[in-house]
């Protein structure tokens, strides 16, 4: 999405002032290595999961018995 259509979606859900910071945001963040913290290993004090994995190891949850 270019940052036109962004602003186009977003009319009337956010400030302009609001979308702008965003826009920037992103922005500058192009091309940047992502942030990466060890947060949920410290929350939960196990590695976290793709959510492939998670899917596939509750996938019995979202199965019904015929």
């Amino acid at each position: 999405m270019t940052p036109d259509e962004f602003r186009s979606q977003s009319e009337g859900t956010a400030p302009s002032s609001v979308v702008d910071m965003l826009l920037a945001a992103w922005s500058a963040a192009v091309g940047q290595p992502a942030y990466v913290t060890t947060a949920v290993r410290d929350i939960l004090g196990t590695a976290p999961r793709t959510f492939g994995q998670w899917a596939a190891d509750h996938a019995s949850a979202f199965t019904t018995d015929s």
